[in-house]
């Protein structure tokens, strides 16, 4: 799931993450991976169907399309938009 990033912590029980779960601080290697919609789901806590409204209301990050059936999210654009939440609290 999450392990293949770099730079991930494991935080126990925060925000529904198992032990086994990561949260993810982009660094300086990281810009330009992809992460997948599983990936995440896990990470953020929301459902799918809540990601694909915000994506249609303009307040979330478009995927990129990497294959006939597969999207992904930059993972530096995900981050800039929790940074950009973080502003809004």
């Amino acid at each position: 799931m999450l392990d293949s990033l770099m730079g991930c912590t494991a935080v126990p029980f925060i925000f529904g993450f198992s032990s086994e779960e990561r949260v993810c601080i982009v660094d300086e290697n990281e810009i330009g991976r992809l992460i997948s919609m599983a990936s995440l789901v896990a990470m953020l806590g929301l459902s799918r169907s809540t990601i694909y409204k915000m994506i249609k209301d303009g307040t979330f990050p478009k995927p990129i399309k990497i294959g006939a059936r597969r999207i992904a999210w930059r993972i530096d654009a995900v981050d800039k938009w929790l940074t950009e939440r973080e502003g809004i609290r």
